[in-house]
């Protein structure tokens, strides 16, 4: 892989002064983003992206074919899993099918329980669409690496107005990669209380120190209350195109 040597030159949010002075108070550091890498686009998808831009319109556009292809085939090789096109809805980011499932599919009463320390936009979206929050929070262990408190989840999944879990697989931004044994225990605590499981896979393929990764697509013949979320824009490194 190579280093984007123009990287500096660009109007990201992770090089601009105040951006991270907004965010983080300061802008004398160095931003271990991982949205957005410092490398490069691999070739092959400059290239793609190079000869739509020469001597093309930018009308309205439908995904073709191949576009669906291109996805089974990855799920298919890399997970091990088989994907059919009409499970599959596309939408304009994470955030959005988020925001939107719990639109359709929950009211303003509801509760909704997430694991911080979490992706932080998991809360803004809750706001906005005036969910209730309900937090289970993930412990730090002796051997220095967050888990799942199951005991605290049973309770909050057993409330009256809890009907969503969102949960980060693998997680952001603690880095856990779930293990089965525990992807097992919190899909028995969502179907034994009825939670709406909702799973946020887009960091999939960031997978480091001989850990695997198994998607919540696994469980669905043993729960059909699960929704998965993903994307390869994190991938890829094409986090500024719509996922």
């Amino acid at each position: 892989m190579k280093l984007d040597k123009k990287i500096t030159d660009l109007p990201l949010t992770k090089s601009n002064p105040a951006s991270l002075k907004s965010l983080f108070g300061s802008a004398d550091m160095l931003p271990m983003w991982v949205a957005d890498m410092d490398f490069a686009i691999a070739e092959p998808i400059q290239k793609a992206l190079t000869d739509r831009v020469n001597g093309s319109g930018f009308a309205y556009e439908y995904k073709p074919d191949s576009f669906f292809k291109a996805q089974k085939s990855w799920y298919r090789t890399r997970n091990n899993i088989e994907i059919n096109k009409e499970d599959v809805l596309y939408s304009p980011s994470i955030t959005s099918s988020l925001a939107i499932i719990l639109d359709e599919l929950t009211e303003r009463p509801d509760g909704v329980i997430i694991q911080p320390p979490v992706f932080m936009e998991f809360k803004d979206v809750l706001r906005k669409v005036r969910r209730k929050i309900l937090k289970n929070p993930l412990v730090l262990s002796d051997e220095g690496h967050y888990e799942i408190d199951f005991s605290d989840l049973e309770q909050k999944a057993k409330q009256e107005n809890a009907k969503v879990l969102i949960f980060c697989n693998p997680h952001n931004p603690v880095g856990r990669v779930w293990s089965n044994e525990e992807i097992g225990k919190l899909v028995k605590i969502c179907k034994e209380n009825d939670i709406l499981l909702i799973s946020d896979e887009i960091h999939k393929d960031i997978v480091l120190f001989g850990n695997s990764f198994t998607s919540l697509l696994n469980y669905k013949e043993e729960y059909q209350n699960i929704i998965v979320l993903s994307s390869e824009a994190k991938s890829f490194n094409l986090c500024s195109i719509s996922d």
